[in-house]
């Protein structure tokens, strides 16, 4: 049994349990689910915006490099 297979099977469980507790939790206690998924769109937001920060400082990073390289090759 392949490890890669185990850990697919694994993730496709979690997420499937995880969209039935949510659709459970919309129904049962909606408030309590409106929060939750308020918490999850700003920490969503909030990933995007970090990784979009660290690709500009990397691309800042290659372009510097580039730049030099070429004023070297000069």
């Amino acid at each position: 049994c392949s490890s890669d297979l185990v850990s697919n099977l694994f993730a496709s469980l979690t997420e499937d349990g995880l969209s039935l507790g949510m659709l459970w939790l919309a129904v049962s206690k909606p408030m309590v689910f409106a929060v939750m998924l308020g918490l999850l769109v700003v920490a969503a937001v909030a990933v995007v915006w970090l990784l979009m920060r660290f690709l500009r400082a990397v691309m800042a990073k290659v372009r510097a490099r580039l730049g030099r390289g070429m004023a070297d090759a000069r």
